[in-house]
């Protein structure tokens, strides 16, 4: 009769955990489900092959909407808020959890965190700085 009741005990506990893991990562927007998103509107669609040419240095420039799409992308994802600016707190638990020992987190944060002239424009620098650590 114990061993009922200790099962039983062990399989709710088991259940309550996995829902809530489970409820907690439904809620966070990754960002392959940022990119679906942003890729459904006309405003802030890219082709994908343009950006994978600018990549590999085959082409120049991005797609002139890129900033848009990398604001959609970020915004979705908490990295930058509505108002535009790079969310610090989001950012650093980033950083913090992918950076390397030798790379300084705080130099980072001000970095890939530094507000520009426009949204885009600082959504354009939070990608390069992330791309450019490998973050």
């Amino acid at each position: 009769m114990k061993f009922v009741v200790l099962f039983c005990v062990v399989l709710l506990l088991a259940t309550v955990v996995s829902s809530k893991k489970h409820h907690k990562n439904n809620n966070e927007v990754t960002p392959k489900k940022a990119f679906k998103e942003c890729q459904k509107n006309a405003t802030t669609r890219i082709d994908k092959q343009a950006v994978k040419k600018y990549k590999k240095k085959e082409v120049d420039s991005m797609p002139q909407n890129y900033g848009e799409h990398l604001l959609c992308i970020y915004k979705a994802t908490g990295y930058i808020g509505e108002d535009g600016v790079v969310n610090q707190d989001v950012l650093k638990k980033k950083i913090t959890k992918k950076a390397q020992p030798s790379q300084n987190v705080d130099t980072l944060l001000q970095e890939c965190g530094a507000a520009k002239a426009d949204p885009k424009q600082t959504a354009i620098n939070l990608d390069s700085c992330l791309t450019k650590n490998n973050l």
